[in-house]
């Protein structure tokens, strides 16, 4: 079948004509005029004549075809090979990925293109339906093939990252066990593809699968921002945070990008003064490579700010761009509850140096205290809180409370880890704990430096610290909860929960002389920013559920982020959006970006066909038709000269 690459361009043949008009215009000029005398053609040949004539309607012809194939190979004609005899009565499924993977290029508007001739090949009263991976179109089946394709015509690419799985098993449940044949039109897409093959493999009752491919394989190039984040992730008052920006080269050679960086918002300081700040880079990345970049921007002032970081632009734009949000509050409300007065003389001094408004009180007020006013609370020595102590703190930390235990004492209330739901053995800080002494000291020896909360201390920064006594439980099964060791192998800080931080010692002049040392004032400071950080993400992914609500334990469902039961947000495409009072943060999911193609020998493993172009083989007709274009011109040049 004869098509044009570029049919909107079909009125320049029109031009064809030229020659011919002019030929007939010229003719219409001539005039006969009468001779006296016929002398000077008496030796004239009738041949020379007939030469004359025909030579001129040869001209007119090679004139002609050169405009025609001259303005033919402009339009880009091609040969299409059909792979369909005709139209066919059979009932297709068709999966399109609308994934933003596919907006890599023309990948999209070649798949639309396949998907319309896939129901232009159905006969009439066929049937046909059409599902895209995102999720947001999904028809039962259809005899109104006029309809589905007009319905084509409007699907855009998506800000989705879904993989084909939900959609084929859709499509799998519409064809409803009767004989109908599935086309899934993708970019071959390894993360896409990849979760559908073993449900292939396990379907009972073998359905045609056919994968038409509207991808690259040899031209992927992409450069895509991963992460945009916090260098250190904590903001503290005595260590300065800066942006930090992840970014990946897809591709399989070097790549060079600019990247920005712009912050805004408003610091609560100097008058709620107007952020605004632009910072740009060039960073080069080898293949497959992920390169952090930091920005010299330092956020610790109170103050809202939205950081926008942009890549340049390349063929994939959907994740060239990250959104992020942080609210860094003026002054948080702390509560610290203790036995004995000496037991937080030192540490109370250390927060009231930070962004934090320090409330102390001995633990026999602790039911007189409204714990919902506190972001975080302290307990220091609590060795004789009672059951219904240890319950209130218990439905604080449910409402999404901080909390920080520090003792080296038994504690009377044996339940008091299950009481709170924390994450220990029953042994654990109960019978059989026991608190060590020496004549000597102890000190610091290992620390989880992947913790956002001592990231910004080396494994020797807290190792000049002198412990004298610490407390040692009888049992301690769950290592990854340990954040930081004594040097006798026995836990210092334990994190036994998101929101709770247990130290096994006091911090008084009889325990350690750590008070006195530079790293304590920034670790504490760390320690309490982390439990009182705000529940709402930095960012967010298209197509998470957000709503604003107050309970705490809705934040451990994947995918999930649940922050007003009345109030609810499905974004469904990059950017800064807003949610009551609220500004969030939403970007792309940047796996998405690898355009990394399954190995086709899996699908076919599975029974599935792949192609490369539904209807058939294309043959460019370009070149040839500017060939005929210089070979007529050339032609007309040798008649000419003749």
């Amino acid at each position: 079948m004869l098509g044009l690459g570029q049919p909107s361009l079909w009125f320049l043949l029109l031009f064809t004509a030229i020659p011919i008009i002019i030929h007939l215009i010229q003719r219409y000029r001539l005039k006969k005029q009468a001779y006296s005398s016929l002398f000077f053609l008496t030796e004239s040949k009738r041949e020379t004549f007939s030469w004359f004539k025909l030579k001129e309607i040869l001209l007119l012809v090679l004139r002609t075809f050169f405009i025609f194939f001259l303005l033919l190979s402009l339009l880009k004609p091609y040969i299409r090979s059909r792979t369909q005899s005709g139209p066919t009565w059979a009932t297709r499924i068709i999966i399109l990925d609308d994934s933003y993977s596919m907006g890599y290029g023309t990948t999209f508007l070649k798949a639309k293109q396949s998907a319309r001739s896939l129901i232009s090949q159905l006969k009439k009263n066929s049937k046909s339906a059409v599902i895209t991976s995102s999720g947001k179109v999904k028809t039962e089946l259809t005899n109104n093939l006029t309809g589905l394709m007009k319905l084509i015509d409007t699907i855009a690419i998506s800000y989705s990252h879904a993989t084909l799985q939900s959609a084929f098993e859709n499509a799998v449940n519409i064809a409803n066990n009767e004989p109908a044949e599935i086309y899934i039109i993708t970019d071959l897409q390894a993360r896409a593809l990849a979760p559908i093959i073993r449900y292939i493999k396990d379907m009972p009752q073998q359905m045609p699968i056919t994968i038409i491919d509207c991808g690259n394989a040899t031209t992927l190039e992409n450069v895509g921002i991963v992460d945009l984040t916090l260098s250190p992730s904590l903001i503290t008052a005595d260590i300065s945070s800066k942006p930090k920006l992840s970014l990946k080269n897809y591709s399989f050679k070097n790549q060079k990008r600019k990247v920005a960086l712009t912050v805004s918002g408003k610091a609560e300081t100097d008058g709620n003064q107007t952020i605004e700040s632009r910072q740009e880079l060039v960073v080069e990345t080898k293949p497959k490579e992920t390169k952090e970049i930091i920005f010299d921007y330092e956020i610790n002032k109170p103050g809202q700010y939205r950081l926008k970081a942009e890549a340049e632009a390349d063929s994939l734009r959907f994740d060239d761009v990250c959104y992020w949000t942080i609210t860094v509050a003026d002054k948080v409300p702390l509560l610290l509850l203790y036995e004995n007065e000496n037991d937080i003389y030192y540490v109370e001094r250390a927060l009231r140096q930070g962004n934090f408004d320090v409330t102390t009180s001995p633990f026999k007020t602790l039911s007189k205290i409204n714990l919902k006013g506190y972001k975080a609370i302290g307990l220091f020595s609590p060795t004789n809180l009672s059951y219904a102590d240890w319950q209130r703190i218990r439905s604080y930390l449910q409402d999404g409370g901080g909390l920080f235990i520090s003792f080296n004492n038994e504690i009377t209330e044996k339940r008091w880890p299950m009481i709170l739901g924390l994450d220990l053995e029953s042994s654990f800080l109960a019978d059989g704990s026991t608190q060590v002494s020496a004549t000597g000291f102890w000190t610091i020896g290992q620390i989880d430096t992947l913790s956002p909360i001592l990231e910004v201390f080396s494994k020797n920064d807290l190792s000049s610290a002198k412990f004298f006594s610490y407390y040692q439980p009888k049992e301690q099964k769950h290592d990854e909860n340990v954040l930081a060791r004594f040097s006798t192998g026995s836990p210092f800080l334990i994190m036994p929960k998101e929101r709770c931080i247990v130290a096994l010692s006091k911090f008084d002049i009889n325990t350690t002389n750590f008070m006195f040392k530079a790293q304590f004032l920034p670790l504490f400071h760390r320690i309490f920013s982390y439990l009182t950080l705000e529940k709402l993400k930095p960012a967010y992914f298209v197509g998470d559920t957000i709503r604003l609500t107050d309970k705490a334990d809705f934040f451990d469902q994947p995918l999930k982020i649940f922050l007003n039961q009345k109030q609810m947000l499905i974004p469904d495409s990059s950017g800064f959006w807003s949610l009551g009072n609220n500004t969030l943060a939403v970007n792309v999911f940047p796996d998405e970006g690898d355009l990394s193609r399954i190995d086709v020998k899996l699908l076919k493993d599975a029974k599935v066909k792949v192609i490369n172009n539904i209807e058939g083989k294309i043959t460019d007709l370009s070149l040839l038709s500017f060939f005929f274009a210089v070979l007529f011109f050339l032609l007309e040049l040798v008649l000419l000269v003749v």
